[in-house]
């Protein structure tokens, strides 16, 4: 798929690799590799809209594909129910309390839960693989940072219900800054980078995570 280009069908890797580009301006950057199981060309199709990147296979593969109107029709069958579920939530996490229903619709569409156990690293100092934006759920986490190779971590901040982490490493494509660890039983819903830059990529950031 193109930038830019009219969307009309979602696709799943089965087999091989593709890389995905954004432009802006006259800056092309690679965002993500996709691999098995992963998928590209929903947000087109879900939101009516131009493609917002370019998907170029880098070896040969398999892709499965789905039309707009049998993907509309499956996301129409859950999407008011995941919507009603979090709408609620998003309204109260302040960095997104100016967001309209309809903006907070979208982020619902896309956000993945998931749980973790006391003393589980959500996001590790250091990891390379930064393609997650994390708002915290349920529970409490703490983030610890080592400031030169080789001394322990000290604890930089305190999160609990609507607090968010993870941005930075996207918005600058960097390595993780800190750690994120579950101070109890905690879940967390989060967002890959694509989504992330498309719909929150104005998002203000802090300079210790």
């Amino acid at each position: 798929i193109r930038q830019g280009e009219d969307g009309d069908n979602f696709y799943i890797v089965d087999e091989g690799e593709c890389e995905v580009y954004v432009s802006k301006g006259s800056e092309t950057r690679l965002v993500s590799t996709l691999r098995q199981g992963n998928y590209f060309g929903e947000l087109a199709l879900m939101y009516n809209c131009p493609r917002a990147a370019t998907v170029r296979a880098v070896r040969d593969g398999l892709l499965f594909g789905l039309g707009q109107e049998v993907f509309q029709h499956i996301l129409r069958s859950s999407a008011h129910d995941r919507r009603a579920q979090y709408d609620t939530f998003l309204q109260r996490v302040p960095i997104l309390r100016g967001l309209t229903k309809e903006e907070r619709g979208k982020i619902a569409d896309v956000m993945v839960q998931k749980s973790y156990k006391d003393g589980e690293y959500i996001i590790t100092q250091g990891d390379e693989r930064a393609d997650t934006f994390f708002i915290l759920f349920e529970g409490d986490a703490v983030s610890t940072k080592s400031y030169a190779p080789g001394t322990p971590p000290v604890e930089v901040l305190h999160y609990s219900k609507g607090d968010y982490f993870g941005e930075i490493a996207l918005l600058n494509n960097i390595p993780r800054c800190a750690n994120v660890i579950a101070k109890g039983e905690c879940k967390v819903v989060s967002i890959d980078r694509r989504s992330f830059t498309r719909l929150l990529g104005t998002l203000p950031s802090r300079t210790y995570l």
